[in-house]
């Protein structure tokens, strides 16, 4: 019963060891949505335009980047509920066969 529990344990903890390591990716992977400051030189607006083009594929890669580093997320925490559904079901079988 303590083994079953034990191995609980270490999916939980690795999970929390493993946990700052994925926030800091979606970190880096959501700053680049903020302002950007797109601005024309004195001579024409081309340099504006062309700011504006860089800017907008900068935000559609870190746009991307940001949905891959959610979709790995939802699968890490998809993975941990059925680790901890497994946990809780050997659990209830233990203390049925022992108690119950």
């Amino acid at each position: 019963m303590l083994d079953t529990f034990r191995d609980g344990m270490e999916i939980i903890n690795s999970s929390q060891g493993n946990a700052n390591e994925r926030k800091a990716s979606v970190e880096q992977a959501a700053q680049g949505l903020g302002l950007e400051d797109i601005t024309k030189d004195s001579y024409s607006n081309l340099t504006a335009v062309t700011n504006a083009q860089a800017v907008y594929i900068r935000a559609k890669n870190k746009i991307r980047e940001y949905g891959e580093q959610m979709k790995t997320e939802a699968g890490h925490i998809e993975t941990l509920g059925n680790e901890l559904q497994t946990l809780d079901e050997n659990i209830s079988a233990m203390v049925n066969k022992y108690f119950g």
